[in-house]
């Protein structure tokens, strides 16, 4: 059993669009999980094997990869849903060996398979770095899985295509100032939790072993602003 899960908001046509390229794979999923964040979904378009999680508040990234772990109980593949996907890209996930396997480059958490064994080294990704929103959560698991020594495997020679974020591209005036400021936000928790930006952490141990309300002592609350 293999399921495509995807979390989204206000994208509706970017979901269909994946799951009709996933459909014509060389290998095809068994189930589509969509949390539907911005709730898009008004009617239930009567997708085969589609099921449809309605979520009245945008749950971010983080929490919302978090529920397809605890509740998907076979292998899954977690897509941004921004991509297309190649023949190939959906077999090559599944076949590749790792805890982690991935697309190639700094996107790489836009498409990708996590294992059991992956959450059972170092448990789930951490929402309060970016809470109901998208940043560093993916590095932040990255460098614990590197820690535990564990390892996420890049597949490469696939075709597909990755249109880029549709939510950015709606954003203007104070709702991309907004934007702006819970990345910097995002980015000082990163620094306080791991002592470097992602690929220059120094602690191997979060907050340096730390109290974390010590080490965030400036950060609190920062999400409501």
């Amino acid at each position: 059993m293999t399921a495509l899960c995807i979390p989204t908001l206000n994208n509706l046509r970017g979901v269909l669009d994946l799951i009709e390229s996933a459909e014509l794979g060389s290998v095809i999923p068994d189930k589509y999980i969509v949390i539907d964040n911005g709730h898009v979904f008004k009617e239930d378009p009567h997708l085969p094997k589609v099921e449809i999680v309605t979520s009245e508040v945008n749950l971010g990234v983080a929490r919302s990869w978090n529920n397809f772990i605890l509740f998907t109980f076979y292998e899954r593949v977690i897509s941004n849903d921004d991509l297309i996907l190649g023949k190939f890209t959906f077999e090559k996930l599944l076949e590749s060996k790792g805890d982690v396997v991935s697309i190639q480059g700094l996107n790489a958490y836009s498409l990708f398979n996590i294992r059991d064994s992956a959450v059972q080294m170092v448990g789930y990704f951490d929402e309060k770095i970016s809470p109901n929103y998208a940043y560093f959560e993916d590095n932040d698991f990255d460098w614990r899985l590197k820690l535990a020594g564990g390892n996420r495997v890049e597949i490469v020679d696939t075709d597909y295509v990755h249109k880029g974020s549709q939510t950015m591209s709606k954003l203007t005036g104070n709702d991309l100032e907004a934007h702006h400021r819970k990345f910097r936000r995002a980015r000082e928790y990163y620094r306080a939790k791991w002592s470097g930006d992602p690929g220059m952490e120094r602690f191997r141990i979060p907050f340096d072993g730390k109290q974390e309300i010590i080490a965030l002592k400036d950060l609190k609350d920062w999400w409501k602003y």
